[in-house]
């Protein structure tokens, strides 16, 4: 048998193995994504004679100025999951 030919299989690094009785290293949560978040729930927006009304999937959240709505949807797109998560509280 021809030995040169042969190739050692390599051998197993356990602190590589993730979640693994090996690793030391804490389990990774999984985290969506912010563009995830967003495109979970249509938005629209709608202008009244005083103030407007934002509705996010099937909840409609109503802002006394238009100011105070483009706020929020400002702080809902910069960071979705910590913001609807606040809105859900405050929905159901």
């Amino acid at each position: 048998m021809n030995e040169e030919g042969l190739v050692a299989a390599p051998k197993e690094n356990h602190s590589a193995i993730e979640g693994s009785e090996y690793d030391d290293s804490p389990v990774r949560e999984y985290h969506k994504s912010k563009v995830s978040y967003l495109k979970e729930y249509e938005i629209n927006i709608r202008f009244l004679s005083r103030g407007m009304i934002i509705r996010v999937g099937c909840k409609e959240i109503p802002f006394t100025t238009i100011r105070e709505g483009m706020e929020a949807l400002n702080n809902y797109i910069d960071s979705p999951a910590i913001e609807g998560k606040k809105w859900m509280a405050v929905l159901e």
